[in-house]
């Protein structure tokens, strides 16, 4: 699961569970944050994209071309089971707070092999930072001490950020 959390409180909690959604393609809503936001389940906001080779590059799933690759889910937990393929997550945020805001993102499933967040560099579109965490990592690495992956994601006030998330495991995905 993921967890979206307001640094007002300890966490913003976006919960999204891994699982493939066969549905039309259409835009996923975006997460609108908002000063009083206290946790956000992700679920329903994801696009997601399986990469069974597990070969594609930020730079293919982010293309503008690419958008339709993606399907919505239509779960508030995705899940995925026992698979090797590799999933792509989308998901937008808007800040409408009046100031700049830290969130944390959280996979909410510690058997979490790898999962890569990549988030767009303001002022280069096309360019990203990656940030990697998952329980074949080394624990001392994480951002946030807690069995849990935990990403900070800091939001500048009225922005609109669109994140990326590579996930990968040899157990099931949820």
């Amino acid at each position: 699961r993921m967890v979206f959390v307001s640094p007002r409180l300890p966490v913003l909690l976006i919960a999204a569970t891994l699982w493939l959604a066969a549905s039309p393609a259409r835009a996923q809503a975006p997460v609108v944050l908002e000063e009083s936001t206290a946790s956000v389940r992700l679920g329903r906001h994801l696009a997601i994209r399986a990469d069974p080779k597990g070969k594609l590059t930020i730079a293919q799933v982010s293309r503008p071309d690419a958008a339709d690759q993606f399907k919505p889910s239509r779960w508030d937990v995705p899940n995925f089971g026992f698979t090797d393929t590799v999933y792509w997550l989308r998901v937008t945020l808007v800040n409408r707070a009046s100031r700049d805001t830290l969130w944390l993102l959280e996979a909410a499933y510690p058997p979490l092999d790898r999962i890569e967040l990549y988030e767009p560099l303001a002022g280069k579109p096309g360019r990203f930072t990656r940030r990697v965490l998952g329980d074949r990592r080394p624990f001392a690495e994480r951002e946030v001490k807690h069995r849990h992956a935990i990403f900070r994601v800091t939001l500048p006030a009225g922005a609109t950020r669109t994140l990326y998330l590579r996930c990968q495991s040899e157990s099931s995905m949820q």
